[in-house]
């Protein structure tokens, strides 16, 4: 501070950032919250005017829940229409999480009173500006909203995130152009027609308790990672138009597994797999009532490159050790390129420290393995764990165990 001039105002040096930064900074507040940083300055409510990643999650809906009360939907709607036509620059991330609240649901019901038209209208605006991720989430256990043609046809879009949607049949013959990242979740796909589209830059799909997604009839040359969790059983998973010779991640829950093996068989394909990594989790107990010994064998001999397994112990009840030990030890033999070893969820027990010990014992080339905790352990059990893991004949001779 200049000592003849001791009312000297300190710089700001927040607002010296370039613009982009600022932008940056700005994506990770509340929308609410980055709205009032335009009365700070010009600077500061141009960034506003300008800001590239519209994020209308529950943070925004809880707020305009405790402003409004009961007149929470008719506001929340007409500030996201004005945020939209306010904003001068181009939007990269657009985020609508309408949450399931019985507010809102009673809102929903009156189709009259849900402008699905503006909606549509918010989407070809996103659509128009360069938009590159778009997250949208109806929880509201409804699946009469239909996505729009401008979402399939938009040629900057990257990154695609629904939950709670349904589609119009599709007929164009490549959709998503440009899209790399699909994510479905809580998605039906039974009112599909047959027609096959081509998503030509697809890398990463996924599907997370839908129903019916072998009716998403499509084709993906690229496809690099799947995933297929709590999805309903008996639709012939995943979509039979889906080539997944170089697919290099497969990640699955125990029901998962079982019917890819029948599709896969079906198809009568006996060309190997480029999977590289393998991931079996699981989120209840239900999944123990699946005997997947034969699949997940299955799988290992069709996935010669294996270098990464990656299990959840929740699903240990699934893997009958003693049924399987003869025929894992046999096909494992084979896999020399798999190096690491993962196995989350632990607790202790005796049936998972028997499954450890006998991925242990059958894999030759294994370089590292993780344990993570599924419950914090105290030191004793942490100690008596990796014990009883190094007495074992193979283990302490040819991996690493990071247990954490």
């Amino acid at each position: 501070m200049d000592r003849d001039n001791p009312i000297q105002v300190q710089k700001d040096r927040i607002s010296e950032f370039p613009a982009n930064v600022l932008d940056n900074i700005m994506g990770f507040l509340p929308i609410a919250e980055a709205a009032r940083t335009a009365v700070l300055s010009r600077i500061w409510r141009d960034i506003w005017f300008n800001l590239t990643r519209l994020n209308f999650d529950c943070h925004f809906f809880d707020y305009m829940i405790k402003k409004y009360s009961n007149d929470c939907v008719t506001a929340s709607f007409h500030i996201i229409y004005k945020v939209l036509l306010q904003n001068n620059g181009s939007i990269l991330k657009f985020v609508f999480c309408l949450p399931d609240y019985r507010l809102w649901y009673g809102f929903m019901t009156d189709r009259s009173q849900w402008r699905w038209f503006d909606f549509e209208q918010w989407l070809l605006s996103v659509t128009r500006k360069g938009v590159e991720e778009i997250h949208l989430s109806f929880k509201l256990n409804r699946d009469d909203y239909r996505l729009p043609n401008c979402i399939f046809s938009c040629r900057t879009l990257k990154s695609l995130y629904l939950y709670g949607v349904s589609f119009e049949p599709i007929h164009a013959h490549s959709i998503l152009p440009n899209v790399t990242s699909l994510f479905f979740e809580g998605v039906n796909f039974c009112d599909l027609m047959p027609h096959v589209a081509n998503v030509p830059m697809l890398e990463n799909l996924s599907f997370i308790q839908c129903k019916s997604i072998s009716e998403f009839k499509i084709t993906a040359p690229k496809l690099r990672y799947l995933t297929i969790k709590g999805c309903d059983t008996g639709s012939l998973m995943p979509p039979d138009t889906l080539d997944i010779r170089y697919t290099c991640t497969l990640d699955f829950d125990c029901a998962s597994i079982k019917e890819f093996v029948e599709v896969y068989n079906m198809r009568d394909e006996s060309t190997a797999l480029n999977v590289g990594c393998l991931r079996l989790t699981g989120s209840s107990a239900i999944y123990s009532a699946y005997n997947i010994s034969s699949d997940f064998i299955y799988l290992l001999q069709i996935c010669p490159k294996l270098c990464k397994l990656d299990i959840s112990l929740k699903c240990a009840g699934a893997l009958s050790t003693s049924f399987f030990y003869t025929e894992l030890y046999t096909v494992a033999r084979s896999h020399k390129m798999l190096h690491t070893l993962k196995l989350s969820s632990f607790t202790g027990s005796i049936s998972e420290m028997h499954l450890i010990k006998l991925l242990l014992d059958c894999f030759p080339a294994l370089e590292k393995v993780i344990i993570f905790s599924h419950r914090k352990l105290s030191g004793i059990e942490e100690f008596d764990t990796i014990k009883e893991l190094l007495r074992f004949p193979r283990v302490s001779k040819k991996a690493e165990i990071i247990y954490t």
